[in-house]
């Protein structure tokens, strides 16, 4: 290939790799009638580099692997509490902040490949049908934290379990604030849990 000279290299890029043009005439002749001869030489490793040129020094673009994108981890099975305070479905400060990380964490799992459990509880204080909804309620709300921390589930599973299953004595303060409370779970589709 014959091309007027103006310069000594041209690098030419391609999608997959980068070619380069290396000049066979003297370049320091100021004939500008001068045509130099070009050859096109595909050029993947330094050893390239170095045999197209001649062993001289010039400024090449070589070809690297395209940045393949990380695949997302499995993540192993996260189970944790969130509290309420008494007569409430709102999430505290602190809930939230719990509740952020285990997001985090949840979003590392392969293409939605994850089950998110809610069970919602409350105390015994008040009617039993009241405290039904309320343990819901508690659940659908960190369900919808979740999502809109962009935690991707292939499903969520919302329980509502009332003042069932009391971890504490609800005969005292104490005792009835650790019985408020939503238990999450996030697992693998390949192993959910059962409740």
């Amino acid at each position: 290939m014959r091309i007027q000279s103006l310069a000594s290299l041209i690098v030419i890029a391609s999608a997959t790799s980068f070619t380069v043009g290396c000049s066979t005439a003297n370049t320091d002749t100021a004939d500008t009638e001068n045509q130099n001869d070009y050859e096109l030489v595909s050029m993947k490793t330094d050893q390239d580099v170095y045999n197209a040129t001649g062993g001289k020094s010039a400024v090449v673009s070589v070809e690297t692997p395209a940045e393949q994108e990380q695949p997302k981890q499995e993540i192993e099975p996260i189970e944790d509490v969130v509290y309420f305070e008494f007569d409430s479905k709102e999430l505290t400060a602190e809930a939230e902040q719990k509740l952020e990380t285990l997001a985090n964490e949840a979003k590392k799992s392969e293409n939605e490949n994850i089950v998110v459990v809610l069970k919602g509880f409350a105390d015994a204080t008040g009617p039993e049908e009241y405290n039904q909804e309320l343990s819901k309620e508690r659940a659908q709300n960190v369900k919808a934290f979740l999502e809109s921390k962009g935690v991707k589930a292939r499903e969520y599973n919302v329980v509502a379990l009332g003042e069932s299953n009391p971890v504490a004595d609800n005969d005292t303060k104490q005792g009835r604030a650790q019985n408020r409370r939503v238990v999450l779970v996030i697992e693998p589709t390949e192993s959910v849990a059962s409740f």
